[in-house]
């Protein structure tokens, strides 16, 4: 297959699924950093480097499963073909491998974009472009913050697109069953302890660590 063919799903794709969870200022982070690649890398640029792999796998996948049919035709002149005969050429898979390859795809594809936002998640100190992204919940006041409190409830495989498009059921519940169960005054109390507790489990021994090395050992449960 010719880049020349594969050029506009791989740009449907990147549109679709990639610009929209990182938001104008992070995609142009990642463009940036595949305009300047380098043969020697610094220890930065080798990091940059590993999210940019992660980004074209995402990307690649992605673009094979949605533009699936489109790839598999010859569009010309005539309307759209299928190529198949006996001098040489190719013949279409069957259905049950068309299907495979769809779920393959899809699959790998999703799961690289998983591990592009628990990257990224780890890496924000380089990346703070991504702090301002659509796929950076602020969730410094939210009861369920990260997807491995999710995952102690209900296993969702630690999927970040998961917890995403989870957030507003998360959001609803908390406005609409939490808080009147709770009262204004025990939700408000709630609401500013979840405010200055960290977000996750590295935050959260980082600042024991803290704690500790300035003689003020709080537990935190």
């Amino acid at each position: 297959m010719s880049f020349k063919k594969f050029d506009t799903p791989l740009q449907n794709a990147f549109n679709l699924f990639i610009v929209p969870l990182l938001g104008d200022e992070m995609t142009g982070r990642l463009i940036e950093i595949y305009q300047n690649r380098a043969d020697e890398e610094t220890a930065v640029q080798k990091i940059e480097a590993k999210l940019l792999g992660i980004c074209q796998r995402a990307n690649a996948n992605l673009a094979f499963w949605y533009d699936f049919d489109e790839i598999n035709l010859h569009i010309t002149d005539k309307g759209f073909q299928r190529q198949e005969s006996e001098n040489g050429s190719y013949r279409s898979p069957y259905k049950y491998q068309e299907n495979n390859l769809r779920t393959n795809f899809r699959n790998k594809g999703f799961n690289a974009l998983d591990e592009m936002l628990a990257f990224l998640e780890l890496q924000a100190d380089i990346f703070p472009e991504y702090l301002q992204s659509p796929a950076r919940l602020d969730s410094r006041q939210a009861i369920v913050r990260n997807t491995e409190e999710v995952n102690k409830v209900y296993f969702i495989n630690n999927s970040r697109i998961i917890y995403l498009r989870l957030h507003a059921h998360f959001a609803f519940a908390e406005e609409n069953i939490l808080r009147p169960a709770l009262g204004e005054v025990l939700y408000g109390k709630l609401l500013a302890w979840l405010a200055k507790a960290p977000e996750n489990e590295t935050e959260r021994l980082k600042a024991e660590e803290l704690r500790i090395k300035s003689g003020k050992v709080i537990i935190m449960n």
